[in-house]
């Protein structure tokens, strides 16, 4: 079509950085695996947003710099992570368990 501008989809990023800035403050999220897990990638630092991810970590961080991976600190998709101060470690069955706790208050987890 002549005349016509196309419009190209968002990147990965942008669909990730565009929920990230939708996440009000102070929320809890669980991150599923695939896009989701880049969410927590464009949360700025100073906004407090605690991820969770159901292999057992409360209070997620961004994917670590190249080089600095920890290879026993991965998300649900098996992806390197970083930890927020505070955040904590727990079993997969008791990290599961706070998924569906949250899923029968709320109805959804994204």
């Amino acid at each position: 079509m002549e005349g016509t501008m196309m419009r190209r989809g968002w990147s990965r990023a942008e669909m990730a950085a565009r929920v990230a800035a939708d996440i009000p403050e102070g929320w809890v999220v669980n991150l599923g695996i695939g896009l989701p897990t880049q969410v927590a990638n464009h949360v700025p630092a100073e906004r407090e947003v605690i991820f969770h991810s159901e292999n057992g970590i409360l209070g997620m961080g961004p994917a670590p710099d190249e080089g600095a991976e920890d290879p026993f600190l991965i998300n649900a998709g098996k992806q390197p992570v970083t930890l927020r101060p505070g955040a904590s470690i727990v079993g997969q069955a008791d990290s599961f368990a706070m998924a569906q706790f949250a899923l029968a208050m709320h109805g959804c987890i994204g």
